[in-house]
């Protein structure tokens, strides 16, 4: 037994599905369970993964699909599948026409499309860091280390979905105030400008308005009117 959903994306009629199965090729023998896999197509063409800390019989597995009659192993299992199913739905339906299999592995595997539809902005700041020095682009990763501690201290948890005119403006006022000079203020917000037009180039969100276009990110006196 398997459950399956499939996605539709209107504007380029472009089908997405994502199922998942019991993997019978590795059974261990005396425990009589497997893993559960996730498969996932994308434009046709579909790649798998294993929903990592879940092993169950196959009893166990195809009764956890029916609603009735089920332990309470059963229902856990049952939770444990549609949290990652409404996970990998989340992540397609926010990727439309931008899904690839790379992106969608990244996004998946780093948490940082939520199953609300929210895109966490540290976690994939804290990607952009990793891969930068992963490049050896120290001083890169070095600049966006530093903006992304100087936008902590503004607000703790932020989403993409958050950042507007408003909130850039009142970040930029919040580190003035704070003693921290204009120049700095320009390569802070500049930094979040390149991690937010990736995530447009991705998939991520979607705007009618860029907020950046608003916003000055230069380097003078002037930049400090709102």
């Amino acid at each position: 037994m398997s459950t399956i959903y499939l996605l539709k994306n209107k504007q380029a009629m472009t089908n997405y599905s994502v199922a998942t199965f019991w993997d019978s090729r590795v059974v261990n023998k005396q425990t009589k369970q497997s893993r559960i896999m996730l498969s996932v197509t994308i434009n046709s063409k579909s790649f798998l993964l294993t929903l990592k800390g879940l092993k169950c019989t196959k009893v166990d597995y195809d009764k956890s699909f029916t609603p009735r009659f089920n332990s309470d192993v059963q229902r856990e299992i049952k939770s444990f599948i549609d949290a990652d199913i409404e996970k990998a739905t989340s992540i397609l339906k926010r990727l439309g026409n931008s899904a690839t299999k790379d992106l969608f592995l990244k996004f998946f595997k780093n948490g940082i499309i939520s199953s609300a539809n929210k895109t966490d902005l540290y976690k994939i700041w804290d990607d952009v860091i990793a891969n930068l020095y992963e490049e050896n682009r120290f001083g890169g990763s070095t600049n966006n280390k530093n903006a992304k501690a100087s936008f902590l201290t503004f607000k703790t948890s932020v989403y993409l979905e958050d950042i507007d005119e408003k909130f850039l403006k009142d970040y930029r006022r919040f580190m003035l105030e704070g003693g921290r000079s204009i120049s700095t203020v320009g390569i802070y917000i500049r930094a979040l400008r390149s991690v937010y037009k990736q995530c447009l180039a991705d998939g991520l969100i979607r705007v009618e308005v860029n907020p950046f276009e608003k916003v000055s990110v230069g380097w003078t006196v002037a930049s400090k009117s709102v």
